[in-house]
């Protein structure tokens, strides 16, 4: 069994921190969300157990300023396998699925499943700097069979070269 200790939060709270806040702090604010949020992906990959379903709702940050991963419902334990591949892809929300997770859904393959946490990871921290969902930063399909059929590495490439803030960090 795995077990996880109760977080009593909003997932939303972090949302409701940043609108008020000035910009340093914001900064601050979004470096600790990460911080916590990297922190905890990273303990569960090292006891072999990908999340699988990283996105903002299931990042909660506590009224003391910490943040928690919830919702383990699609973690697998993957043991020893080599690369941390996984079958499949249809579990958890499709829109933080990572280019190859979308090909192993088309091509019923694996994917790497730290790989994939971390594609995720990117996105909500993005999602929560802009305070956007990803329809709107992306220009992603609503439609779930669409999103499988279109959002290769290609389609990312292209949509994350016109976010700004991407492009001054390079």
């Amino acid at each position: 069994y795995h077990v996880m200790p109760l977080c009593i939060a909003d997932s939303h709270y972090i949302q409701d921190l940043l609108v008020y806040a000035n910009p340093s702090l914001k900064e601050k604010m979004l470096t600790f969300f990460a911080r916590d949020l990297l922190t905890g992906v990273a303990t569960c990959h090292r006891n072999k157990i990908p999340h699988l379903d990283i996105k903002p709702d299931n990042v909660v940050i506590k009224k003391e300023g910490i943040g928690c991963i919830t919702d383990f419902g699609c973690a697998k334990e993957i043991g020893d396998i080599p690369n941390s591949e996984v079958e499949g892809s249809a579990k958890g929300d499709n829109r933080y699925f990572s280019p190859e997770r979308y090909r192993a859904g088309r091509e019923k393959g694996c994917f790497g499943a730290h790989e994939a946490d971390a594609w995720a990871i990117g996105l909500t921290l993005l999602e929560v700097m802009k305070d956007k969902d990803l329809h709107q930063l992306l220009n992603l399909p609503r439609d779930a069979d669409d999103r499988f059929l279109h959002c290769d590495e290609a389609f990312f490439a292209e949509q994350l070269r016109k976010i700004t803030e991407l492009e001054e960090a390079l």
